[in-house]
C-alpha cells in the first residue's frame, strides 16, 4: 500500500506462516482497490468518471458510505471529497485494512499479535511473556529517531496523523486549505479504523481542536497532540499507558 507493513505473531503454529502470508494478500488487494496511484484502481477510475460509485465492488460502496457518515460525525472535519468531485477515501482506508487483517488472524485463533501499517498499529492480546502488553512510542515529529512518550498497549491500536513524513496531505475542508497548525496527532483507542479517523481529524482542525473533543472523541479514546513549537498536550486516559521505563 505505498508503506510498510509488518504482521508479528506470539505463539506461533504450523500455519502461522501461510496465514500472515494471507493476511499480506489482503493489503495487497487492498491496494489494488484503493490506491489513489494506481490509475486502474477502482478510486482512481472513479475519479477519472470510468467508473460510478454503485458500479464499484461492494466493499469501495461499503467504505465510501462510511467515510461519509464519518464526515458528520466528525462536524466536517474529515472528508473524503475534494477538488469538487474527486475522492479519496485514505484516512479510513488504512485503519480498515489493518482491522481486515486482523480479522483474518483472529478467525484462524491468533490472539496475541500487531498489524502494523506505516506506523498505525493494532496491539492485540498480551504482548510479552509477562502479559504487560506491547511496548511502542509515539515519534518527535522533528526527528522521528527520537521518541517523546513510550507506552504499554494491550488490545488498543494507536493511529499518528502528520507531515513530516509524507509532507502535507491532510486537508481542512472549513479553511479549504492543507492542515498546517499542528506537527503530530496520535491516537489511542479500541478500534484501528476509528483511530486513524480521529487522527487525521483532531490533525485537520488545527489548534482549535481542544473545543471540539467532547463532540467528536467516543469514550474509551484517548489523543496525544504535538503542535508546531513542538509542545505535547494530551487527554487525561494517556497516562494510562505510558511506560514508567
Amino acid at each position: 500500500m505505498g508503506m510498510p507493513i509488518t504482521i508479528w505473531v506470539v505463539d506461533e503454529n504450523s500455519k502461522t506462516a501461510s496465514t500472515i502470508d494471507k493476511a499480506f494478500a489482503l493489503f495487497t488487494k487492498f491496494d489494488r482497490i484503493f490506491s489513489t496511484y494506481r490509475p486502474g484502481s477502482q478510486i482512481s477510475l472513479i475519479n477519472s468518471g470510468k467508473l460510478t460509485i454503485k458500479d464499484a465492488d461492494a466493499e469501495v460502496q461499503s467504505v465510501i458510505r462510511t467515510c461519509r457518515g464519518l464526515k458528520k460525525r466528525m462536524l466536517g472535519y474529515f472528508d473524503i471529497n475534494y477538488n469538487a468531485k474527486m475522492i479519496d477515501p485514505s484516512g479510513y482506508v488504512k485503519g480498515w485494512a489493518i482491522k481486515r487483517a486482523c480479522e483474518l488472524l483472529d478467525k484462524y485463533g491468533y490472539d496475541n499479535y500487531c498489524v502494523d501499517a506505516g506506523g498505525d498499529v493494532m496491539f492485540q492480546g498480551k504482548g510479552d511473556e509477562n502479559g504487560t502488553g506491547w511496548l511502542t512510542g509515539i515519534a518527535s515529529p522533528s526527528d522521528d529517531q527520537k521518541i517523546v512518550k513510550i507506552l504499554w498497549l494491550k488490545n488498543r491500536a494507536i493511529a499518528t496523523s502528520g507531515d513530516y513524513i509524507r509532507g502535507q496531505h491532510i486537508f481542512n475542508p472549513h479553511a479549504g486549505k492543507p492542515a498546517d497548525q499542528l506537527a503530530s496527532v496520535s491516537a489511542i483507542g479500541p478500534d484501528i479504523c476509528m483511530a486513524d479517523v480521529l487522527a487525521t481529524t483532531i490533525f485537520a482542525m488545527g489548534q482549535d481542536y481542544g473545543k471540539y473533543l467532547p463532540q467528536i472523541l467516543p469514550r474509551g479514546y484517548d489523543v496525544f497532540v504535538i503542535d508546531r513549537h513542538n509542545k505535547a498536550t494530551y487527554t487525561p486516559g494517556v497516562k494510562q499507558y505510558v511506560s514508567s521505563a
